[in-house]
């Protein structure tokens, strides 16, 4: 929240910025079997952003590591091209990749340490992580 309230005070104070939690989002995307009910999902979205005519704004920004899980929820939702969907994806793994840089490794491989096998965890990690060695241990 404080890194989010600097980077709003540098910004142009003409610039309309709404900020909306989305709590409810996150327990729908974290839930116990994994699985993601869309209908759910999509109705939600549409309580959130029904107040705001989106067309007013030039981006959504995706302010937790979850919502890319279901960006293309909200791009469907908005329904316009001129609001933008970004999200810090591409950032976080551009970093990771300069950190691990250095390592001399033809492929990452991923270690992830469970408490039980899931292979809905499973799938849910290699939905968000995307072409990386795993081994669930």
């Amino acid at each position: 929240g404080e890194k989010l309230n600097k980077l709003i005070d540098k910004l142009n104070p003409n610039i309309k910025i709404e900020l909306l939690a989305a709590d409810k989002l996150v327990r729908l995307i974290e839930n116990e079997n994994f699985s993601i009910n869309q209908e759910e999902v999509n109705k939600y979205l549409e309580e959130l952003l029904k107040p705001y005519d989106l067309k007013e704004y030039s981006h959504i920004i995706l302010g937790c590591t979850h919502f890319p899980i279901v960006k293309k929820n909200i791009e469907t939702i908005i329904n316009n091209k001129k609001t933008k969907v970004i999200d810090g994806n591409e950032g976080i793994g551009k970093n990771l990749f300069r950190k691990i840089q250095g390592k001399k490794q033809d492929k990452l491989k991923l270690h992830i340490i469970t408490t039980e096998k899931s292979t809905a965890f499973e799938k849910r990690v290699k939905e968000i992580l995307g072409d990386i060695d795993y081994r669930f241990i």
